[in-house]
């Protein structure tokens, strides 16, 4: 019986250090994700921001605008012509 209660004892702890570090990796997760939510929003907004730039950018400067389009079109077909 000695063994029974050994084995019990042993399994018993095996399955609390289980559930310890069950908690343990879920908290973890639960922190990363809040923390690549907040990133994720920081990067949201600031595309936001560069869009807005850059509209306000065309509006000021459409001639200059076009010849940049231009310009990129051109490199992005050369270089895609291999």
């Amino acid at each position: 019986m000695a063994t029974k209660e050994g084995n019990g004892s042993v399994s018993s702890r095996a399955k609390q250090a289980a559930h310890e570090a069950i908690d343990q990796l879920g908290a973890h997760g639960e922190q990363a994700e809040d923390i690549l939510r907040e990133r994720g929003f920081d990067a949201s907004d600031r595309a936001q921001e560069l869009t807005e730039q850059l509209t306000d950018y065309i509006h000021e400067h459409p001639l200059t605008a076009v010849g940049i389009a231009l310009a990129a079109g051109f490199v992005l077909g050369s270089i895609l012509r291999g």
